[in-house]
C-alpha cells in the first residue's frame, strides 16, 4: 500500500509528463507548419493555409495567428470555454477565433459573437468563421467605453498582435460599447452565458461599455479577462467586477475566471 508521501510523487510524476508531453506537442505543431510559413513568405503571400484537429483555418506567417491553430494553444484555459454553462459567447479581440471555434465545436456556446480591431486579422477570423461552418458572427469593431475611434498598434515584429496605444503610429479602428451593440441587435443579455475579454490594455474601457451587459447577466454566467494593464488598473477591474456581482472562482496567470453569483445592486462605474 502506497503512503501519501509515494502517492504525492507518483502525481507530480503524471504532471510532469503530462508537462513534457504539452510541450512536446506544441513544439511539433510550431515546427510542422514552419515550412510552409517560410514558403510563404518567400513567394510574398499574405496568409497560409492549415489544416489539423481543428479544422481549416488561415493564418498570417510567423505571428501568433498560426499559434492560434494549435490544438494545445492556451490548453490550460479549454475548460473556462468548453464547461461554461450554455448561451452566448462573447469573445471580445477574439484575434483569428481560436477561443471562438472552441466555444462553438467543443463548448456549449449557442452562439458566438466575435469582436477583432485588427482590419487583417478580422479578415482571418471572418473566414475562418466561414471556413468551419461556425454559428458564429465577426465584427470589426473594439469594444470600448463609449463609440468612436481608437488607435491600435501592431506589434514590431508579431503582426498578428495588436495594442492599444496613445500617440503612437497604428491602425485606427471604430469602437463601441457593448451595451449599444447588444441594443441594436436586440439580443438578450440574460442568454449570455461567458463574456472573454482580451483587450491588451484598455480592459475597464472596454468593461465600461459593457454595463448593462453584465447587470442582466444570469447568475452562473461567467467572465473570463486577462489583465494587461497593472497592478492598479487591475485591482480597479476586480473591484469593478466584485460590485458587478461576480466572483473570482479560478486563475492562470494573467487570466482571470468569474462567476456571477448575484443580481447587480450597485454600480461602481457611476460614482
Amino acid at each position: 500500500m502506497k503512503t501519501s508521501t509515494q502517492r504525492e510523487i507518483s502525481c507530480q510524476n503524471i504532471a510532469d509528463k503530462s508537462k513534457i508531453w504539452q510541450f512536446t506537442y506544441r513544439l511539433y505543431h510550431r515546427l510542422r507548419w514552419l515550412p510552409a510559413q517560410l514558403r510563404a513568405v518567400l513567394n510574398n503571400r499574405p496568409t497560409i493555409e492549415i489544416t489539423n484537429e481543428l479544422g481549416r483555418f488561415t493564418a498570417l506567417p510567423l505571428t501568433n495567428t498560426v499559434r492560434e491553430t494549435d490544438p494545445t494553444h492556451q490548453a490550460e484555459l479549454h475548460h473556462w470555454v468548453t464547461e461554461a454553462p450554455s448561451g452566448i459567447f462573447i469573445d471580445v479581440n477574439a484575434g483569428s477565433g481560436f477561443f471562438t471555434r472552441l466555444a462553438v465545436t467543443k463548448g456549449p456556446a449557442t452562439k458566438a459573437y466575435a469582436f477583432e480591431g485588427n482590419p487583417s486579422v478580422y479578415a482571418l477570423l471572418l473566414k475562418n468563421i466561414a471556413d468551419n461552418n461556425l454559428e458564429a458572427e465577426g465584427f470589426n469593431i473594439a469594444i470600448s467605453r463609449e463609440a468612436g475611434r481608437m488607435n491600435l498598434a501592431p506589434h514590431s515584429v508579431n503582426t498578428g498582435h495588436t495594442s492599444s496605444c496613445s500617440g503612437k503610429s497604428g491602425v485606427d479602428v471604430a469602437t463601441r460599447p457593448l451595451d449599444g451593440f447588444m441594443q441594436a441587435r436586440e439580443i438578450d443579455a440574460g442568454n449570455v452565458s461567458l463574456i472573454r475579454i482580451e483587450s491588451e490594455g484598455y480592459e475597464l474601457s472596454a468593461l465600461a461599455g459593457m454595463r448593462a451587459t453584465l447587470q442582466q447577466m444570469q447568475p452562473g454566467s461567467r467572465l473570463f479577462i486577462r489583465l494587461w494593464n497593472g497592478s492598479n488598473a487591475s485591482e480597479m477591474t476586480m473591484s469593478l467586477l466584485r460590485w458587478s456581482g461576480f466572483r473570482e472562482i479560478e486563475k492562470s496567470g494573467e487570466y482571470h475566471l468569474f462567476e456571477k453569483t448575484v443580481e447587480q445592486n450597485y454600480n461602481l462605474l457611476d460614482q
